[in-house]
């Protein structure tokens, strides 16, 4: 199992068969002549502890050079200050704690990536109430687990409370990017293979390598066309600024593929240009002609809780609008899907029958 997270560090399992024991990086640590310490920085974390991993103990120093120390390094991984001692750790890391009593500064060195020089301020987002978003996605071996049960489509069709699930949890992690966070990030790739399941199916988003930031004065942003064919939102074809509700439409094709478990477009085989059908489109038929069990493939498990299902397939289709003024947020989102707010009938999604690829 391997897992790499915003182009930082790819680590595997020391045992596969062990999902809570060491981990190793995918790379080989060296002190060649190539090591240059600036193709580095730190993450500074807080309440963290690898205890046993220790191989240089540096006493007395003060914070600043605690950091240098392993920056310099190249086989320091990271560095851990307290009471002007610093302990330098070098992989594999375990037995990693999160604790408040852990009263630490954690200096987690990381090479520098084309997205980290892009968006430097990833990395220091916060949550409304100074949570750090780093602190979620960072820990060597606590990563890997989030990979234990892979993406959310593999080899057998999910069932549908487990489906039902992963679409609230989607819901929810997108409504933390859009609205929870001090910096507003749009991920703009959400697809099925950026989500992923921990031991527990607990539905995680990953791959921020073509995430955007918004500013504390920023609704929207210009930029490329990003994303990928399927779940791109036709606003990114009119070269017009674009807001969250990029990641609203994505997350509407992404629920319409797991109510049905099919893909967002079907190509012809023999040519991958050739689109034979698209998922929305068949969606918003079956819907208007009353044919769910078909949409399911008489999926008898989703059919027999025929209210969800219909809320699922209405939300839908209120994301995939055309226009993004009229999709809901992921806050709106997650208040239809609970059953707290009613979802009123969805008007075609495609009304000028503009189809983009």
């Amino acid at each position: 199992m391997v897992v790499e997270l915003v182009g930082i560090i790819v680590f595997s399992l020391l045992d596969r068969n062990d999902p809570n024991g060491d981990c190793k990086p995918d790379f080989t640590p060296t002190c060649d002549e190539g090591y240059d310490q600036d193709q580095f920085y730190s993450i500074e974390l807080t309440n963290i502890d690898w205890p046993y991993s220790d191989y240089v103990h540096v006493d007395p120093t003060d914070e600043e050079s605690c950091k240098t120390f392993c920056l310099q390094d190249c086989f320091c991984a990271v560095a851990i200050y307290r009471d002007q001692q610093c302990w330098k750790k070098k992989l594999p890391l375990s037995n990693g704690r999160k604790d408040p009593l852990i009263v630490v500064k954690v200096f987690l060195k990381s090479r520098k990536s084309d997205f980290h020089q892009r968006t430097p301020s990833i990395f220091s987002t916060t949550h409304k109430s100074q949570r750090s978003l780093i602190v979620v996605i960072v820990g060597t071996c606590v990563v890997v687990i989030f990979l234990s049960n892979g993406v959310i489509f593999g080899d057998m069709r999910p069932s549908w409370k487990l489906r039902s699930d992963v679409i609230l949890g989607i819901a929810k992690g997108l409504a933390y990017l859009h609205g929870e966070c001090s910096t507003q990030v749009i991920h703009c790739d959400i697809k099925p293979q950026n989500i992923l399941l921990d031991d527990c199916y607990n539905a995680k988003i990953s791959d921020f390598g073509l995430a955007k930031l918004l500013m504390m004065d920023q609704s929207r942003t210009s930029t490329g066309i990003r994303g990928t064919k399927g779940y791109v939102a036709p606003e990114w074809f009119r070269n017009t600024p674009v807001t969250v509700m990029v990641d609203v439409y994505s997350f509407g094709v992404l629920l319409l593929e797991m109510i049905s478990c099919r893909k967002s477009v079907i190509v012809n085989e023999s040519d991958s240009k050739d689109v034979v059908a698209v998922l929305t489109d068949w969606a918003w038929d079956c819907y208007q002609e009353g044919k769910l069990d078909v949409f399911l493939e008489n999926d008898s498990e989703a059919l027999d809780d025929y209210k969800r299902l219909m809320t699922f397939v209405k939300v839908g289709l209120w994301c995939v609008q055309e226009n993004p003024l009229v999709r809901p947020t992921m806050r709106k989102v997650i208040q239809m899907v609970e059953g707290v707010v009613e979802v009123n009938k969805p008007p075609c999604p495609f009304p000028f029958s503009v189809t983009y690829n």
